[in-house]
């Protein structure tokens, strides 16, 4: 984990939340004493590839109906 003091030049925020980006920890520290921890989020959420739907299109079936209709019709049969 990365110490950063606040007075240290390379603590823009920016600066700060590109490291953390990359999977850096750091922890902010003032006076000596620890105030903040800036952390990655555990979440990483990839980019959708530009063919993605293109397979989604090719793999789906069609549908017959409308999707008014096919609501309708769960709704009507008590399906939902």
């Amino acid at each position: 984990m990365k110490h950063v003091v606040v007075t240290d030049e390379d603590t823009s925020l920016g600066h700060l939340i590109d490291r953390v980006e990359a999977g850096e920890t750091i922890q902010i520290v003032r006076r000596g004493k620890p105030v903040a921890r800036m952390v990655p989020d555990q979440a990483v959420r990839l980019p959708i590839p530009p063919d993605f739907w293109d397979d989604i299109d090719r793999i789906a079936t069609p549908q017959e109906e409308s999707a008014g209709v096919f609501m309708r019709r769960l709704r009507d049969d008590a399906r939902f």
